[in-house]
């Protein structure tokens, strides 16, 4: 065999491989180990149960590769970064404090490790902040970041260096926010952002991670596309659509693909919120579920895409009693609004279609405090997460 000959065989032998799926591989080898998401305790204990779960139905979706990352990555896109977390936050009713959650949890993402010596248990991360319904409040969230920094132990030295504007300052450079107009520009959106954040030229957050990726209120366009849906079926009822699903499951498919990509690439977390569009079920024997869950009101490719899905609801304060008269009332406004104030939100995790979990994900959920129930109190400039949660009023 001549030597031309020999070197060609030995080239058929060598396996080509790209460094970041090797390093993606080796990773996925790596026994799995607690992670945090959030640095919020009780959210990560709930997230860290689900590392390893993967719904059934998720694996019924194949998705193919399209526009940049078919050039940068030949091959079928993963179903799931074992490392990379997708959080709904879905609010039982209005004011249920979903998106004060939020806030923290995005504060805790910006905000560094440590800063002048000060233990800020941040994460030191860029985020990607989608807000469908333009209502995410800035202030708001620079106001939980300032209220969290000053909240944390000092030492005599370092209280004249406690000022946190300029912190928080440099800290939101790395908040990097779009506000698409439908689930079609949503889509758009998602498609740019790879290309967006390896363009370092275009941001400051070359040297931070991607920490996670934010959709702030999903049901904004879901009525929209309902409608387009119905209109789409009325021009042309004989029509199927190219997913044979209709254009609602179809454009949310499209979305999940896009975020799930997101998340091969930059290894990071998704966060959403979302508002109930029914009632809660009330656990009952027949269900076998600890606490009240949600039917599911989005596209089951949404669904099957979430880890955790996160109940949250405002703690119930005892109405007046009836028979009081006006002059009563008004004498006790005062009470009554500071009790409000006290009451606080419950969360607790979503067990509709907990048959489809594995037995050691159920028997880890029924383990933690409160079967993963943990309350949290809204204040001017705090968001506080405490375990467990003694008051019933969650499910009422």
């Amino acid at each position: 065999m001549s030597a031309e000959a020999l070197g060609i065989q030995l080239l058929k032998e060598v396996e080509v491989e790209r460094l970041d799926d090797l390093l993606r591989s080796l990773q996925a080898n790596e026994p799995s180990l607690e992670q945090s998401d959030t640095n919020i305790e009780a959210l990560d204990l709930l997230l860290n149960a689900f590392r390893t779960f993967q719904s059934p139905r998720l694996q019924q979706l194949e998705p193919q590769p399209t526009g940049p990352l078919q050039r940068t990555r030949p091959g079928r896109i993963p179903l799931r970064d074992k490392n990379a977390s997708v959080l709904e936050i879905c609010g039982a009713e209005p004011c249920s404090g979903k998106t004060q959650l939020l806030y923290l949890i995005i504060s805790l993402q910006l905000l560094p490790l440590e800063h002048h010596g000060i233990q800020l248990h941040g994460r030191g991360s860029a985020v990607v902040l989608l807000d469908l319904d333009s209502r995410f409040s800035i202030l708001r969230l620079r106001d939980i970041m300032k209220g969290y920094i000053c909240s944390c132990p000092l030492s005599p030295n370092q209280v004249a260096e406690a000022d946190p504007s300029d912190l928080v300052h440099e800290s939101l450079q790395h908040l990097h926010v779009f506000r698409p107009q439908s689930s079609v520009s949503l889509f758009a959106t998602l498609s740019t952002i790879e290309a967006y954040l390896f363009n370092t030229a275009s941001h400051l957050s070359a040297n931070r991670c991607l920490g996670a990726i934010v959709l702030n209120n999903l049901n904004a366009f879901l009525w929209q596309d309902r409608l387009d849906e119905a209109e789409d079926l009325n021009r042309d009822p004989t029509a199927l659509h190219p997913q044979s699903s209709g254009l609602l499951s179809h454009r949310w498919r499209q979305i999940v693909v896009s975020l799930r990509q997101l998340q091969v690439i930059f290894s990071c977390s998704v966060f959403a919120t979302s508002s109930a569009l029914s009632s809660l079920v009330r656990p009952s024997r027949s269900t076998g579920y600890p606490n009240s869950s949600l039917r599911p009101h989005l596209p089951g490719s949404w669904t099957s895409f979430v880890t955790v899905k996160l109940i949250v609801k405002r703690n119930s304060v005892r109405k007046f009693a009836s028979g009081m008269s006006l002059e009563e009332m008004t004498r006790e406004a005062g009470m009554r609004r500071e009790a409000v104030e006290k009451s606080g939100f419950t969360a607790w995790a979503d067990w509709e279609g907990s048959e489809n979990w594995r037995e050691d994900v159920r028997r880890a959920v029924k383990r933690m405090p409160e079967c993963g129930r943990f309350g949290f109190k809204v204040t001017a400039d705090r968001v506080l997460v405490r375990e467990g949660e003694e008051e019933e009023e969650g499910e009422n």
